[in-house]
Formats: structure tokens, C-alpha cells, sequence
């Protein structure tokens, strides 16, 4: 993904360009957004413009060949965790990421805004508790741990951190000494049900909410709906989110 991808959020843009332009990079932060602020098409790109060969203009190339897989979601060196429930005729603490991957990348490639619901329909377990277990925790050190594939980076990105309970406790000496060259990206939407011990090792990156002017104008770009009427209907979409 790119960062042109995202409607407006500039100044957060600037801010992790300029991480990374001036090789600043925090080894492991917090994407904290509400469902449907972008937080994680925000990682998404962030990842992509990391791994990427040949940045330009503020953004991922979209030609190299760290692109040509990031984008796709297949880079061997840009890690995915995410709550999941059991898989087929595994037991449930058996079952990670590894198993939902295809989904996963089927999803993202059509609606990477996505919230938690349109996930769990995505995998047929709206009526199942997901969770991130103590299997992926291994699972995730043991990727970390390992030397990069093909770039000379290494990127986790975690969605929804708020399911890992008392279980990512395992994972906090990795969050506080990864290996050199490997970058955590948590992407969360509710900071009180992080563990305090995750939060105070990570830097805090605040993704605010779609402004009704950012509404209208994407509106307008994309589907050339007529000023007023993109703002009538910003304004009603607002409304609903705010009373969701």
C-alpha cells in the first residue's frame, strides 16, 4: 500500500517519512486509531515504504522488488499477527496467523480499513471469541529472531494487540531488545485494553479520527458527488459513527 493511498492524515505521513528519512526509527510503536481511522492502511504503507529500494517523493516506489511483494501483502520479511479463532481440525491453541494468512491478504487487498466484525464474517467466526495465544507469541519470536529473507529489515505488524491478554508478556523482551534492523508496529484501537507493560515499551502514534472535510473531499475525488452533497452525506456518516 501507499501512502497516496490514504485520504489526508499529512502530517502523520510526514511524521514517519521523516523517521525514516532521518533513520529514526522507533523499534517498536503503537498505531492507535478508532475503527475506520486508518491505523492500519497507515502501517501498511509505513511497512512498505521501510522495505522499499528506491523510495521517491515521500512514498514507496511501488517498482522494486520489496514492493512488488510488500504491496501483495508476500513479503518474506514483513510479519502479520492478528486475533483469529480455530482453524478447520486444529485445536485452538495450535491455530495462528500462519493459518488465516490467505484470508488475511484476500481481505486487505479489498477492504485494508476493514474492522473487527468484517474480519471475523471474512473468516466465517462471527459467533467465535478471537483471540492471539500463546502459540503465536512463540511463533512471532521465532520469526524475529531469524535473519531477514531478503531485505535488510524486518517488520511485524500486529492488528489489534487488545486480544493478546496476559500472553504478550512473552513477548515483551523482544519488544524492548528486538534484533538490530527489526521494527514492531502494534495497530490498536483501544489503548485501556493494551497490557501496561506492551504500552510503556512503545511510542505512541495517534491516528485521529476522518475530519468531515477529508470525507467530503474523497467523496467528491472519487465518486464525483457534488460538493454539497458530499458534505450533506459526510455529515450523516459522522453522526453514525458517533452514535456507533
Amino acid at each position: 500500500m501507499y501512502f497516496r493511498d490514504i485520504e489526508g492524515k499529512d502530517d502523520i505521513k510526514k511524521l514517519l517519512i521523516k523517521t525514516v528519512e532521518k533513520d529514526r526509527i522507533p523499534h517498536a510503536q503503537i498505531f492507535l486509531g478508532k475503527e475506520g481511522a486508518g491505523a492500519l492502511p497507515m502501517a501498511l504503507a509505513y511497512a512498505s515504504y521501510l522495505i522499499c529500494s528506491n523510495k521517491s517523493q515521500g512514498d514507496s516506489c511501488g517498482h522494486c522488488s520489496h514492493c512488488l511483494k510488500s504491496h501483495k501483502y508476500i513479503h518474506p520479511d514483513i510479519h502479520f499477527s492478528f486475533p483469529v479463532v480455530k482453524f478447520k481440525e486444529k485445536k485452538r491453541v495450535e491455530t495462528t496467523s500462519s493459518d488465516f494468512l490467505p484470508k488475511w491478504r484476500s481481505i486487505l487487498s479489498s477492504n485494508p480499513n476493514m474492522g473487527t466484525r468484517e474480519w471475523l464474517l471474512h473468516i466465517d467466526a462471527e459467533n467465535n471469541l478471537p483471540n492471539i495465544n500463546v502459540r503465536e507469541c512463540y511463533d512471532i519470536m521465532h520469526k524475529l529472531n531469524m535473519m531477514s529473507y531478503e531485505s535488510d529489515k524486518k517488520v511485524l505488524i500486529m492488528w489489534l494487540p487488545e486480544y493478546l491478554h496476559t500472553e504478550g508478556n512473552r513477548l515483551l523482551k523482544l519488544i524492548e531488545e528486538p534484533t538490530d534492523n527489526t521494527y514492531i508496529i502494534l495497530v490498536a484501537e483501544n489503548q485501556d485494553l493494551i497490557l501496561q507493560t506492551i504500552l510503556s515499551r512503545c511510542q505512541l502514534v495517534i491516528i485521529p479520527a476522518y475530519e468531515n472535510s477529508e470525507i467530503s473531499q474523497f467523496l467528491v475525488k472519487e465518486f464525483d458527488i457534488a460538493n454539497d452533497k458530499a458534505h450533506q452525506f459526510a455529515s450523516s456518516l459522522m453522526e453514525t459513527l458517533i452514535v456507533r
